[in-house]
């Protein structure tokens, strides 16, 4: 019976990050130019009060994160969903450029709340391998999110307009709420501690403090690199003379090989190689296709070259994401993966909030070249951060090199 309700559970809550990850993330590039034309609103301020909502979600998630360590991870879920379903209808009927950014704010708060951290966070509790197991199969749905979300939204808003769509969406954060009100344990789960009325110990971070901070330095600059390419690849191939169709299938092939590796850690792969050697390989793949990618645009090889660089970077995203979501239960307690991951979503958030308005300000006021250097210094500080973690780095490849102590 306790297994059949852990695995309803988790059901019911990666269910909830495949549509959450849809509704409030990735579907939002659809709708900043409908309402850019229908409210007059500037485009910049449209992706800036996005922004600013990342970078709230980053400043929330070390707090939320220690309150899902201490009290578990209902009250972030459900009310963070309900939050989120809220904003999403006021926005559908909002004119006010104010409002809208304040709104944004909120969704930065329920971005914290909602999105992955939380969700990892009550799969551990649950238990520690139940937890990796559940971690992965999630981390696949989270990966087709945007493959699913991007054409309904654009099908949604072709038919019915932005403000209806937006309202379907908001209705399907609040489905996602009432799931988490039904399965979401309403108290600290019990499964890691022997007296289920005592409160877990304080975060043991700070023993840890060197290899918190390089985990956020390493995930931190592969963040902004992903934020970049997400939102400059293409430009960046076509300066480099590349067609448009070549420029959209290089970013289209990164989808297909972020979801390829997710599949390999499900099946036996996960089992041959430590969370920490797939940061490793993760934040190598990513240095390496920078390299590809840095060729391409300076010397127009050829589309081998181009289509190499889109495979590695989409394993480095599928890797490290899993990494980033497992590679705590590596070196931290069960009862510190939320305060761990908090810190770690903290950087990551806020690196994509800054990131590409940094290297757009670089390549539009100095030069191209310029901001290829900083994009390959960036993969490098991820790499040797990832690479420092155990002082060495092959040896810490497998399972069993990694010091859990």
């Amino acid at each position: 019976m306790r297994i059949k309700r852990l695995g309803i559970a988790i059901a019911a809550i990666s269910i909830c990050q495949f549509i959450l990850w849809g509704t409030i993330y990735s579907s939002f590039t659809l709708f900043i130019d409908p309402i850019h034309r229908e409210l007059g609103w500037g485009k910049t301020f449209i992706v800036t009060s996005f922004s600013i909502a990342l970078g709230v979600s980053g400043l929330c998630a070390i707090p939320i994160g220690k309150w899902v360590d201490r009290w578990g991870g209902f009250f972030p879920l459900s009310v963070g969903a309900a939050l989120s379903s809220v904003l999403l209808l006021a926005l559908s009927v909002n004119e006010n450029p104010m409002i809208f950014a304040v709104a944004w704010i909120g969704l930065g708060v329920a971005m914290a709340a909602v999105l992955s951290q939380t969700a990892y966070a009550v799969f551990v509790q649950m238990g520690m391998e139940i937890g990796r197991k559940a971690i992965l199969y999630c981390s696949l749905g989270t990966a087709a999110s945007g493959a699913v979300f991007l054409p309904l939204c654009s099908y949604l808003i072709a038919e019915f307009g932005w403000r209806d769509s937006l309202r379907v969406l908001a209705a399907l954060n609040l489905l996602c709420a009432a799931l988490h009100l039904a399965y979401v344990p309403r108290r600290h789960p019990d499964f890691i501690a022997a007296d289920s009325s005592s409160r877990p110990p304080r975060s043991p971070l700070l023993a840890r403090n060197r290899q918190l901070l390089l985990m956020l330095a390493a995930f931190g600059t592969n963040s902004a690199i992903s934020a970049v390419l997400a939102v400059q690849l293409v430009p960046l191939l076509l300066w480099g003379n590349y067609s448009m169709h070549e420029s959209v299938l290089t970013a289209a092939l990164v989808g297909p090989a972020q979801i390829l590796i997710r599949v390999l850690m499900v099946g036996r792969l996960s089992q041959k190689i430590s969370y920490y050697g797939l940061g490793v390989c993760a934040m190598g793949f990513q240095a390496i296709s920078l390299i590809a990618l840095s060729v391409c645009i300076a010397f127009s090889p050829g589309t081998t070259l181009l289509y190499i660089f889109s495979i590695l970077n989409g394993l480095s995203l599928g890797a490290g994401l899993i990494s980033r979501a497992l590679i705590t239960t590596e070196f931290f307690e069960a009862q510190a993966y939320g305060a761990a991951q908090g810190y770690i979503q903290s950087a990551t958030m806020l690196a994509r909030a800054v990131a590409p308005a940094f290297f757009a300000f670089i390549m539009n006021s100095l030069e191209v070249g310029l901001s290829l250097y900083f994009l390959l210094t960036l993969g490098a500080i991820s790499f040797l951060s990832m690479a420092m973690l155990k002082g060495k780095i092959f040896p810490a490849l497998t399972p069993a090199s990694v010091d859990t102590n």
